[in-house]
């Protein structure tokens, strides 16, 4: 064999084949001291600079000067001899290294035959120092590739986990003492041609000037897991080096990470998602949250660096906020926790929207990922300027987006569309966007910390102006083509497919009305969300953007124009769901009416009257509420629209009901179901609702009052299941506040309206209404105490239903009697009959004989009596069987329980249905006493 050799002293040197003898004894000797020492003994007698030595032997790898000393002491340590005048290898400080022995060099010799070289250990891969949360599945998938295939890749944004994961996978297959590992870690490689160099480091061999050969001959036999770490800066140079190993090493298998696919052959991608985080909105306990791995992960790194930390029931909120903020990322969540101990875990969420400079406590050792903003560096630094400017413009978006709304946003003459749609390609593939499919079409998104960092970027850009308008007039038109599926589409289609716009009609409405934007386009675009804001019950942010568009008309002329009428629409829903109905929301529609009056927009006028006849309704003036749906009709009679003449109808039927003529109501709530029409429609435009069930609800209570209770009863059940399933809020809410739970009272099943109330709750305080949170807790609070039952309310609990709108108060009063007021027991015996009064005297007279049987027995008489009379006059069985209860049981108390007899007999002889029911049981158990009393007298 033909070798260079050097002699010095007692020592000869073979650099090609990594061997140094003394005195014919191979020397002991690591292969970066080796290569130092190669070097300084070719340059022997000049002076060799420190960064000249860390090049050649830790070649396009950044190292601190600080490795190289400790290779030099180990070097020494083994060749000079402590009592040589002049030490073989001396140092100039702050210079470099010098080599001062005579040295003898042979070009082509005969080199000795050298000691069996045994085989070089490959380097140990770093430990894990924290334990790895929420990957188990990921390592056991990755395992399953590495045995299947040769080639595995895993990809994500940086800070996913990509390292962490793949060392985790290491000290799996560790632990199981299966094949041979070596790690490479290409961070701070700066030259792609430097990966095989890298390699051999790796693997503890000599670096040769052309280092891939030599290492294919060493591995060609060899079986061994190969990792290479951090791909993406030298991704030519590491792909060239795998594709090589995978020809020519068949033991070979390779594990690599990377932001981007390496698209070597046979490359297996694992894409490394976020953790599992909380869903948003959601109330958490602490054993809940516990069970999401992005919480799991915050939680011990915030407990490691404050020890007062803990996961509790009342902290579980704000931390699962921390999580959805931070999209699940590993490194964010790690940083977020790291600064626990400095700002507190509610500055922490109050500082989030700054989180690229909020989360700095990050690894010394790793610079990349010392700050979120570091990391981002780390990305940006790798793309094109193209790249960089497409990146910074699609920060515009706030949720996920198509190819085409990109190009709609961003074409200009600066960028044309293959140029947008190649740099989207090159950004996804650098798991800068994240790519989904679904609804049969791709989105893109950004995770929220590549939004902020590019947001940054553009905000530096000469560019931000232009694309926020772009973006705005984008969301615009995508709501313009929401608007014609609002009609053709059930509510719960049409909010699957266009509830991903709301976040970025926020991004727009906020550029509208800031001092750059264009406040006419935040009026088009305040007014065409509106079902997006109802839809998702986020009322009061749509509340302040109503009020903003409304105050902005003036400014160009627009009171009185179209888009004010729009606006009060709004505005009058908004307020009906915070207030109920109020003398504000009346007067916002009868404004609405005059707008659409004067500009002929008939289903404007419809709406409003629609929403102005519920408003009398429910503050009590059913006259009103009957007139206001006699100009519903009468508009409609003549225009060939059917969805306006259905709701015409069925407001009809409603206030007909209300006024207490309850035979038209019924005949009109059958027709409406016998038409079988679409159950969804809109009202106005932004307001969607289940005509059907609605219909359905109203006929429901007709039929109850008219003592059909077992047809009611099993009609309401469906009405609900079928209202939940078409998953329309505001409907269900009505339909339960306004007859389930009532009918359920009446019909004595304090278990099923309990069930009723807690569905009534949970969908009022999710939706935000207010009004029907308020009704949900009346309710409960008589579920609670029994009252339904009979039980009386205590003082405390009476003292909760002070402040009750007139219809609401009539209600309550059907099932708890003493509910009754003076104004209400007024009312029912000076104004006109209405669907209530004959419950109302009743009540009136009940809470008479409660406060002084004897001295107001007369009177409570006369209201049983005329609570009768009006009743049979209006066809309400159940009003009639409940006075004639009451009236029979004063004539018991009274002593002539022949007349109490005769008139219960009277009643329950026309009982059709209900049998089961409270008012009927207790009628039995009374008519069975007065049998008794009047066998008594006549014995």
């Amino acid at each position: 064999m033909i070798d260079r050799a050097f002699s010095f002293g007692p020592y000869e040197l073979y650099p090609d084949r990594a061997l140094l003898l003394h005195d014919g004894e191979r020397v002991a000797l690591g292969s970066r001291a080796l290569s130092i020492l190669s070097l300084l003994v070719e340059r022997a007698g000049e002076l060799v600079s420190t960064s000249e030595i860390i090049d050649r032997v830790w070649p396009g790898i950044f190292v601190e000067e600080s490795n190289l000393r400790v290779q030099m002491a180990s070097l020494r340590k083994a060749i000079d001899d402590v009592r040589a005048a002049t030490p073989l290898i001396v140092n100039e400080p702050g210079r470099g290294y010098r080599f001062c022995a005579a040295v003898v060099t042979s070009a082509q010799g005969h080199g000795p035959t050298a000691p069996p070289v045994t085989a070089p250990k490959p380097l140990q891969p770093p430990l894990l120092i924290n334990p790895l949360i929420g990957r188990e599945e990921a390592i056991k998938s990755i395992i399953g590739h590495i045995s299947a295939r040769r080639l595995i890749t895993l990809t994500g944004p940086g800070g996913i986990g990509k390292t962490s994961l793949a060392l985790a996978v290491l000290a799996t297959l560790k632990r199981e003492g299966k094949t041979p590992i070596c790690f490479i870690d290409l961070t701070t490689l700066r030259d792609p041609s430097r990966v095989a160099s890298a390699l051999a480091v790796s693997l503890q061999l000599p670096v040769a000037n052309e280092p891939l050969t030599p290492l294919l001959d060493f591995l060609h036999d060899r079986e061994m897991l190969i990792v290479f770490d951090n791909c993406e800066h030298v991704i030519v140079g590491a792909a060239s080096v795998v594709e090589a190993l995978l020809m020519r090493c068949a033991a070979i298998s390779i594990l690599t990470t990377s932001r981007e696919a390496l698209r070597s052959p046979g490359e297996v991608l694992y894409k490394v998602e976020p953790l599992t985080v909380p869903p948003p909105g959601s109330g958490l306990s602490r054993s809940q949250a516990i069970a999401f791995p992005a919480v799991q992960l915050f939680s011990e790194r915030a407990a490691s660096v404050d020890g007062n930390f803990r996961l509790t029931d009342g902290n579980a909120g704000s931390v699962a906020h921390i999580c959805q903020q931070l999209d699940g990322l590993p490194l964010a969540l790690e940083l977020a926790a790291g600064s626990i101990g400095s700002l507190g875990l509610d500055a922490l969420v109050a500082g989030l929207d700054n989180r690229l400079s909020l989360l700095t406590q990050g690894s010394r050792t790793v610079r990349r990922h010392e700050t979120l903003r570091a990391m981002m560096d780390w990305s940006f630094d790798l793309l094109s300027d193209q790249q960089r400017l497409v990146l910074a413009c699609l920060s515009v978006f706030r949720a996920a987006f198509s190819l085409d709304a990109a190009v709609n946003v961003l074409e200009t003459a600066s960028l044309s569309k293959p140029e947008i749609i190649q740099a989207i390609q090159h950004l996804s593939g650098k798991s800068l966007l994240v790519a989904e499919h679904s609804q049969n079409m791709f989105t893109y998104r950004m995770l929220v910390t590549t939004r902020n960092y590019a947001a940054e970027i553009l905000s530096a850009s000469d560019h931000q102006s232009s694309v926020l308008k772009r973006h705005a007039a984008y969301v615009l038109k995508c709501l313009a083509e929401a608007r014609i599926e609002w009609k053709t589409q059930s509510f719960a289609d049409w909010w699957t497919k266009h509830s991903r716009l709301m976040d970025d009609v926020r991004a727009a409405l906020d550029w509208a009305f800031s001092p750059e934007g264009g406040e006419r386009i935040g009026v088009e675009l305040t007014i065409a969300s509106g079902p997006l804001w109802l839809g998702r019950s986020l009322l009061g942010e749509y509340f302040g953007h109503v009020r903003q568009a409304l105050g902005g008309l003036a400014r160009y002329d627009a009171i009185g124009s179209r888009e004010e009428l729009l606006l009060q629409i709004s505005l009058g829903h908004l307020l009906f769901a915070a207030e109920g109905a109020s003398s504000s929301e009346i007067a916002v529609f009868q404004r609405v009416i005059e707008l659409a009056r004067k500009l002929a927009d008939l289903p404007s006028q419809i709406t409003a009257l629609w929403a102005l006849a519920g408003a009398q309704g429910v503050t009590g003036d059913h006259r009103a509420a009957f007139a206001t749906t006699e100009q519903m009709i009468a508009l409609t009679a003549d225009i060939d629209d059917e969805e306006s003449s259905l709701i015409a109808t069925r407001m009809h039927a409603l206030s007909h009901r209300l006024k207490g003529d309850f035979t038209e109501a019924r005949r009109l709530g059958e027709s409406l179901i016998a038409a079988d029409v679409s159950p969804d429609t809109s009202i106005g435009h932004i307001y969607r609702y289940d005509r059907t069930t609605a219909a359905r609800a109203n006929l429901a209570c007709v039929l109850w009052i008219q003592g059909y209770a077992d047809r009611a009863l099993i009609m309401i059940k469906e009405t609900v299941d079928a209202a939940l399933e078409r998953r329309n809020p505001h409907s269900l809410a009505y339909i339960l506040s306004s007859v389930a739970c009532p009918l359920a009272f009446w019909c004595g099943d304090n278990d099923l309206a309990a069930y009723f109330i807690e569905l009534l709750m949970q969908h009022s305080k999710a939706n935000a209404f207010t009004y029907m949170s308020e009704r949900a807790a009346h309710y409960a609070m008589i579920c609670e105490a029994g009252a339904g039952l009979g039980r009386p309310l205590t003082a405390d609990t009476l003292r909760g239903f002070r402040k009750l709108a007139v219809f609401d108060r009539e209600v309550l009063i059907t099932i708890v009697p003493s509910l009754i007021d003076e104004a209400t027991a007024t009312r029912a015996q000076t104004a006109e009959t209405s669907w209530s009064t004959a419950e109302m005297l009743r009540a009136g007279g009940e809470k008479l004989l409660a406060f002084d049987r004897d001295q107001h027995a007369g009177t409570a008489e006369g209201l049983f009596q005329r609570a009768i009379d009006v009743a049979r006059q209006q066809e309400a069985f159940a009003w009639e069987l409940r006075a004639a209860t009451s009236l029979a049981r004063l004539k018991l108390d009274q002593g002539t329980s022949s007349g109490g007899l005769d008139l219960l007999n009277t009643t329950l002889d026309r009982l059709v249905e209900g049998s089961e029911t409270a008012d009927v049981r207790i009628a039995r158990a009374l008519q069975s006493q007065l049998r008794g009393a009047r066998r008594s007298v006549s014995s």
